[in-house]
């Protein structure tokens, strides 16, 4: 599963350019993860493309800053720091198996709609 490709899918940045096998994010704010590359390959000509996504940014006056999951070869981790890029920010992914039978909702078995739980709770609903 490739989680940045999920995420990026679901919340994609305003604009978008593809750089293969790379994706140029760019977003009004300050959020790292719209305005920032997609590494997940290796383009022909690693140096050239890191200089087309440092021009990309810098013409949009952002810093350059990379999101290396885990399909980024480490070869990108390498020349980035050989150019003096650090590691900011670092992303803990978690990830579990659903429980078994799956979410009560799921299974039909729903204790009746929020309000009414809420009501149950303060006491104003009756019952328990």
């Amino acid at each position: 599963m490739d989680f940045d490709r999920l995420v990026d899918e679901a919340w994609p940045a305003l604009e978008r350019v593809p750089l293969e096998p790379w994706t140029l994010r760019h977003s009004l704010g300050v959020t790292k993860r719209a305005n920032s590359v997609l590494v997940s390959g290796l383009p022909a000509d690693l140096a050239e493309a890191v200089g087309e996504a440092e021009k990309f940014y810098a013409e949009r006056g952002g810093s350059t800053v990379f999101s290396l999951g885990t399909s980024a070869p480490a070869e990108v981790d390498s020349l980035l720091e050989a150019r003096g890029y650090r590691l900011a920010d670092p992303t803990l992914v978690m990830v579990a198996s659903p429980a078994p039978g799956g979410h009560p909702r799921a299974r039909g078995q729903d204790r009746g709609p929020p309000v009414a739980r809420v009501a149950r709770h303060l006491g104003r609903g009756g019952g328990t």
